[in-house]
């Protein structure tokens, strides 16, 4: 009965593994978005543990910090200072901006001036 057994697992573990490289093989691309995902949602889990979702800005903040701020680049393009400052949800809000002026040594933001600019016409610390 014993031997039965394990040969029962033995199939069924052997059955799952060639169901698993059939997928692979058939959808390899799917796959490695599956795992990614995966890896990167539990990443954010662990990384973010204590960190409270504050849906309005689509971030999750440390629930002990006090102070908040952003990071800007010219990734964001032109961004609305005066709404930024305005945002509010739940007693928070963005107090500060780190704003990049350059990446390595020739590219320039092109919105840094701006950016630097309204930040401050706006409350914003920089």
């Amino acid at each position: 009965m014993q031997l039965r057994i394990t040969s029962r697992k033995k199939l069924t573990s052997l059955l799952c593994a060639l169901g698993l490289i059939s997928i692979v093989a058939i959808y390899p691309r799917q796959t490695v978005n599956f795992f990614y995902s995966t890896a990167v949602q539990i990443t954010d889990y662990i990384h973010f543990y204590g960190y409270r979702p504050v849906k309005s800005f689509a971030i999750r903040i440390p629930a002990s910090y006090t102070i908040h701020g952003i990071d800007v680049s010219r990734w964001q393009e032109r961004i609305d200072w005066q709404r930024v400052a305005k945002m509010r949800d739940n007693g928070i809000r963005l107090q500060f901006a780190f704003i990049k002026a350059t990446e390595g040594e020739k590219l320039v933001d092109p919105y840094f001036s701006r950016n630097w600019q309204l930040s401050r016409e706006n409350g914003l610390l920089r």
